[in-house]
C-alpha cells in the first residue's frame, strides 16, 4: 500500500514536472525534482531534469555536486564538461568532454570547439567548426560561421593564413571580424573600410529590430573601439583618441574586458598625461575578471604596461609583487609573445640597473641575446649602454663588436665604437675598423644609401688625416663606384688623394674634371643682367654714385641739393626722382640768434625765478626726518615726579554743568535706494 502511495506521489510530480518545463520556471523545476528523488533516488529523468535546471540559472557549481550524486553520472558527461567550462575550467572540460559518450554529436562539437577557442588552440578549432558547416545544417550557421571568422583572426596574426576576402552578403559581426583580421595582416586601410561597414550594417539591424540608442551605442562600442585601435596603429592619435573618448562618453560599457582595452589604449594614446592620469586610467586593466575574458597576448600587454607605469613612478605594483617579479613571470611564461618579451627583458635591466645591479643587468641582457637571436641586437645595444653608465669603455666596445654584421657597420653603431677607440687612442683598431665596414658594404652591395656614402666619406677624411692616402683612395673609389650622383663630387678628393702616392693616376683622373670654358658658350650677358631684377640695378646705381661722390668733391653735396635718387624704369632704364623737401617749422615768438632757455623742458616749480618754485621745494625736504616718536628735551617739562604741584589733580578741578536747551527731534532723511 505504502509503495503505491509514493508511485501516486512520483507520477502526480512527473506530470507537475511537465507543466513546469513547459512554462520554463527553473526554481520550481529544481523544487519537484527534489521531492522526486526524495521517494526514490534511482530516478534518471528526475536528476537530469534537476541538472539541466541548475545550468539555466547559472548555478554551476550546484549542477556539479548534482551530477556527482547521480546514479545515471556517467550519462550526464556533457553537462559535466559544459559546467566546468563557464567556470573557467577549460582544462577539466575538455578531458570530461573526450569521455562522454556524445562527444561525437554536434553538441558535442560545438562545445569541443568553444573549449579550443579558450585554450588558444585555434588550427584545431577552426577544423571543428568547418566540420560542423559542413555536416550541419540548421540555424545556428550565422553563428558558427562568425565564430569561425573569429578563430580566423589569430590565425592571421599568427601567420598561419591569409587575410579572409570580402563577402557582401555577411552579417556586421562577420564584417567585424574580417576588419580585425585586415588589421593583425597590418592592411590598415582594408581595416578601416570593413570595420566602416560593419558600422552601418549593424546601425540598419538594430533600427530595423527597432532597437533604442543607447542599444545601438552598445553595440557599436567594440566596433568603434576596434576603429580607434587601427588609427592609433597609423599613427592617427588624435583621432583614435577621439574615437575613444566618444564611447567612453556615450556608452555606459558593461564589458570588463573591453573597458579594460579602451583604457590601456587610452592611456597609451595620451603621452601628455600625468603619472596620477595614467595610473587611474589603467586602474580597469588590473581587475581579476579579466584572467578569463582575454587572451594570454592582451593579458601580457597590460601586465607589461603595468609594469611600465610601476616603473615611470617609481612605485610598487602591489604588497606582494616587483616589477622583476612581473617581468620574470612574462619571460618565463610560454604563451606571451616574443615582442612583448622583448620588452619585458628591457624593463628588467633597467628596473635592475635603477636598482644598482648593474652587473645583474648586463648578465641577463646577454643571457637572453645569447638565446634568443631575434632581439639579439637590441639587448646587446642595451648592455653596452649600461657598460658606458658605469665607465667601461672597453665592455662597452666588446657588446659593440658582439653584433651580427649587418648591425655592426651601419653608419651609426660604427660612428660610436670609432668615438669610443679614439676615446682610448686606439688608432690602429679604427683604421681596421673602416677597412671592414668599407669591405662588407662592396661585398653585400648595400652602398647605395646615403648613410653608407657618409660613412665612406668619413673614412676617407680619416685616413687622409691619419696620413694614409691609399686607404682613402680606396675609399672614395668604393663611393665613386657606388653612386652616380656622388662620383662627380668625390672626384676632386679621389684626385688629392691619388696625388700624395700615384701622380699618373691623378692625372688620368683630371681628364674626367668638366670643362668650365665650354659651359659658358651660348649665354646672353643682356639676359643675365635682365634676370636679376630692378632691385639689383638700383643698388648698382646708389653703389655708382657713392663712389662718384668720393672722388669728387663737393659731388655729394651737390646732389643732396638736387634731391635726386636713382629709380630703373621700363626696360632697364635709369632715371632721377627728385625729393620733395618739407618746410621747416619754428616755434611761436621765435627770435633768430637768441639762444632758448634750457629750463625750457623743466617743469615751473623747478625753474629758477619762478614764486614758490623752490619753496615747493624746500618745505617738503625735512619731512621724514629726525626722531620718530621721541620727546626729546620736553619729556622732564611733562614729568610729574621733577615738578610736583605743578599740576592740579582732576579732583580739585570743578566741572561746569552743560548749559540744558531745548531738545530737537530732528526727522530721518529718508533715503531713495535702488532695489
Amino acid at each position: 500500500m505504502a509503495h503505491n502511495i509514493k508511485n501516486v506521489r512520483i507520477q502526480a510530480a512527473y506530470a507537475e514536472l511537465k507543466k513546469l518545463i513547459d512554462q520554463g520556471s527553473y526554481s520550481r523545476i529544481i523544487k519537484t525534482t527534489n521531492k522526486i528523488v526524495n521517494d526514490d533516488q534511482s530516478q534518471p529523468e528526475a536528476w537530469q531534469c534537476k541538472v539541466v535546471a541548475y545550468i539555466q540559472l547559472d548555478q554551476f557549481k550546484e549542477a556539479i555536486n548534482a551530477i556527482n550524486k547521480a546514479p545515471n553520472r556517467q550519462q550526464m558527461q556533457f553537462e559535466l564538461a559544459y559546467s566546468q567550462y563557464r567556470l573557467n575550467k577549460v582544462a577539466a572540460a575538455i578531458d570530461t568532454l573526450d569521455s562522454a559518450p556524445d562527444k561525437d554529436s554536434p553538441r558535442g562539437k560545438e562545445l569541443r570547439a568553444q573549449i579550443l577557442y579558450r585554450l588558444e588552440q585555434h588550427s584545431e578549432c577552426y577544423t571543428v567548426y568547418r566540420e560542423l558547416l559542413r555536416t550541419t545544417a540548421d540555424d545556428m550557421d550565422m553563428e558558427r560561421t562568425t565564430n569561425m571568422a573569429a578563430v580566423q583572426v589569430h590565425r592571421v596574426e599568427l601567420g598561419q593564413c591569409p587575410v579572409p576576402s570580402e563577402r557582401p552578403t555577411a552579417s556586421y559581426e562577420q564584417w567585424y571580424n574580417s576588419g580585425c583580421a585586415a588589421a593583425a595582416a597590418g592592411e590598415a586601410q582594408q581595416a578601416l573600410h570593413r570595420l566602416s561597414e560593419a558600422m552601418k550594417q549593424c546601425e540598419a539591424l538594430l533600427q530595423e529590430e527597432g532597437a533604442s540608442d543607447e542599444e545601438l551605442q552598445q553595440e557599436q562600442a567594440i566596433i568603434r573601439v576596434q576603429r580607434g585601435y587601427v588609427l592609433q596603429c597609423q599613427g592617427r592619435e588624435k583621432e583614435a583618441a577621439a574615437e575613444y573618448g566618444a564611447v567612453l562618453q556615450n556608452t555606459k560599457l558593461e564589458d570588463p574586458a573591453l573597458l579594460a582595452i579602451l583604457h590601456n589604449n587610452m592611456a597609451v594614446t595620451n603621452r601628455d598625461a600625468t603619472i596620477f592620469d595614467t595610473r587611474k586610467k589603467l586602474k580597469p586593466t588590473q581587475i581579476s575578471e579579466l584572467e578569463h575574458k582575454l587572451t594570454s597576448a592582451q593579458r601580457s600587454e597590460l601586465a607589461l604596461n603595468n609594469c611600465i607605469l610601476a616603473y615611470n613612478a617609481q612605485q610598487p605594483l602591489q604588497e606582494d609583487s616587483t616589477i622583476e617579479h612581473e617581468c620574470e613571470k612574462l619571460l618565463s611564461s610560454g604563451v606571451t609573445s616574443m615582442s612583448v618579451k622583448g620588452r619585458a627583458v628591457l624593463l628588467l635591466a633597467a628596473s635592475r640597473a635603477k636598482a644598482g645591479k648593474l652587473e645583474e643587468a648586463v648578465a641577463g641582457l646577454q643571457r637572453w641575446a645569447g638565446a634568443n637571436q631575434q632581439h639579439a641586437s637590441i639587448c646587446r645595444l642595451a648592455a653596452a649602454q649600461l657598460r658606458l653608465m658605469k665607465g667601461d669603455v672597453s665592455g662597452g666596445i666588446s657588446e659593440f663588436s658582439a653584433l651580427p654584421p649587418s648591425e655592426l657597420y651601419r653608419p651609426g653603431i660604427v660612428a660610436s665604437i670609432v668615438t669610443l677607440l679614439l676615446s682610448r687612442k686606439q688608432k690602429p683598431a679604427v683604421t681596421k675598423l673602416f677597412k671592414d665596414a668599407a669591405n662588407w658594404h662592396q661585398n653585400n652591395k648595400s652602398g647605395s644609401s646615403k648613410s653608407v656614402e657618409q660613412l665612406l666619406r668619413r673614412a676617407a677624411e680619416y685616413h687622409m688625416k691619419e696620413g694614409d692616402p691609399q686607404s682613402a683612395a680606396a675609399a672614395l673609389e668604393q663611393l665613386r663606384d657606388s653612386s652616380t650622383e656622388a662620383a662627380a663630387a668625390c672626384l676632386p678628393s679621389l684626385i688629392h688623394a691619388y696625388s700624395q702616392f700615384d701622380s699618373s693616376a691623378a692625372q688620368a683622373l683630371s681628364r674626367d674634371l668638366p670643362d668650365t670654358v665650354s659651359s659658358s658658350t651660348g649665354l646672353d650677358a643682356d639676359v643675365l643682367e635682365a634676370s636679376l631684377g630692378p632691385k639689383y640695378f638700383q643698388k648698382a646705381a646708389h653703389k655708382t654714385d657713392d663712389k662718384e661722390a668720393a672722388a669728387v668733391p663737393g659731388a655729394a653735396a651737390d646732389k643732396a641739393m638736387e634731391g635726386g635718387a636713382a629709380v630703373v624704369g621700363a626696360g632697364g632704364r635709369v632715371k632721377t626722382r627728385k625729393k620733395k623737401r618739407r618746410k621747416t617749422v619754428l616755434p611761436k615768438n621765435y627770435i633768430e640768434g637768441v639762444v632758448p632757455d634750457p629750463e625750457r623742458w623743466l617743469p615751473r616749480w623747478q625753474r629758477k625765478g619762478v614764486p614758490g618754485g623752490k619753496r615747493r621745494r624746500d618745505k617738503r625736504k625735512d619731512v621724514g626726518r629726525g626722531t620718530q616718536g621721541g620727546l626729546g628735551d620736553t619729556a622732564d617739562k611733562y614729568d610729574i615726579s621733577k615738578n610736583p604741584g605743578q599740576f592740579k589733580s582732576s579732583s580739585s578741578i570743578q566741572q561746569q554743568p552743560e548749559p540744558a536747551g531745548p531738545r530737537r527731534n530732528m526727522p530721518k532723511k529718508k533715503t531713495n535706494r535702488k532695489k
